[in-house]
């Protein structure tokens, strides 16, 4: 059985697009894959993942609930840094008590 780096990351070719993972002796741990069907080299490395949604790239679990309330906040939308308009932090909104829970240090720039 072979380990994967990346578990729950589906790869597709840069090139054709075709779908890698299932592809004979495809292995994501080795940085690189060429493709079967096109012969393309792509990066799969973890720089090269694009995700659907921020909220998907965020999943630290010790921000599941909210801290005004204690109550679920794993479903609810998250807003990024200036998405709102006048939002310097990133947060996201509890669905039960409304409270805008902060995420600092996401999305903000490093310098």
């Amino acid at each position: 059985m072979k380990k994967e780096k990346f578990p729950d990351i589906d790869w597709w070719c840069d090139n054709c697009r075709a779908y890698l993972n299932d592809q004979p002796g495809f292995m994501d741990s080795k940085g690189s894959w060429k493709c079967a069907e096109c012969g393309y080299t792509s990066s799969i490395t973890e720089a090269d993942i694009v995700y659907d949604s921020p909220a998907e790239e965020y999943s630290d679990a010790d921000f599941q609930t909210c801290t005004n309330c204690g109550r679920s906040i794993a479903d609810a939308n998250l807003t990024l840094p200036w998405e709102a308009g006048n939002n310097p932090s990133a947060y996201v909104r509890c669905p039960h008590c409304g409270y805008d829970n902060i995420l600092s240090g996401f999305g903000e720039d490093d310098d």
